[in-house]
């Protein structure tokens, strides 16, 4: 559900952005105004981004649980991932909420864009409070998951290795369980600065030079985590990589394929080697 939610976000971003440079080149901008409002600010980008979060917080939970207790595992049942998953995706709609609550009359064409976000003291409640939640409430559960796993892993090394330095055996973790602590670094590097700037931005602020070379580097960055999720979530893990190359159709088919080419590389070897012991 992960990669299949970050290709939709990564979709979206790519289509609005390539167009927002083009704008004026269109033969219909109002229209995309409003596409743009109601995809893009509205209805189907805000949802995705949340349950994108969540997605990696349920994640980070399940690893600190089978990382921290005996009684949870990687290979037990998939009932409580699905669970989490029908949870996430029921939730996580009820985003688009503020939305509903925008104002849209008599507004001028040069305003559409701008207005689209336009609240009613209600609506404008619902977005800061939803916003919040999903913004503020995963980023603690990645520090608090993070804390809990390098700190049990901390004490279970210190119980068998006690003569090297506190930093060398937090880098030695670290190094070691990469597929753990790399994902939720680079997402939190990726969307902690536009997150930032979205809650210091004032109007004074919004039309200086430096702020849209910020804005366009931050975009940057908050989408980087979208375009590497299968690698940061899937590849490095020796665990779900194993288990998405048994499971899951695309990975039955790299295997078939991987398999293919072995034995043709085989054979052409054998082959070879066949050849050269008849001319000698």
């Amino acid at each position: 559900m992960l990669s299949i939610v970050s290709i939709f976000i990564g979709l979206i971003l790519l289509i609005f952005v390539s167009l927002s440079f083009h704008i004026k080149e269109l033969a219909q901008p109002l229209l995309f105004a409003d596409l743009n409002c109601i995809i893009y600010g509205k209805f189907l980008y805000v949802p995705l981004v949340a349950m994108y979060n969540w997605f990696i917080a349920s994640i980070a939970i399940e690893r600190a649980l089978v990382a921290c207790s005996s009684n949870y595992g990687l290979h037990d049942s998939r009932r409580r991932s699905i669970i989490a998953s029908i949870i996430i995706i029921i939730i996580c709609p009820l985003s688009i909420l503020p939305g509903v609550f925008t104002v849209r009359q008599n507004q001028s064409a040069q305003l559409r864009p701008v207005q689209c976000m336009n609240f009613t003291p209600l609506g404008y409640i619902l977005f800061q409070t939803v916003t919040r939640i999903h913004v503020f409430a995963f980023y603690l559960l990645y520090i608090i998951m993070n804390i809990l796993v390098l700190g049990h892993l901390f004490r279970h090394r210190r119980r068998f290795v006690d003569a090297d330095s506190l930093p060398a055996q937090v880098y030695l973790i670290l190094r070691k369980h990469k597929d753990f602590f790399i994902p939720y670094l680079v997402q939190t590097l990726g969307g902690l600065p536009s997150t930032i700037m979205d809650f210091i931005m004032t109007c004074s602020m919004a039309y200086t030079s430096l702020a849209a070379r910020l804005t366009i580097a931050f975009l940057i960055l908050q989408t980087l985590p979208f375009i590497i999720t299968f690698y940061l979530y899937i590849y490095l893990s020796p665990v779900y990589w194993t288990e998405f190359l048994h499971s899951s159709p695309i990975g039955k088919c790299l295997m078939k394929m991987n398999k293919k080419m072995h034995t043709a590389f085989h054979y052409k070897t054998v082959k070879n080697d066949n050849l050269s012991e008849m001319r000698y």
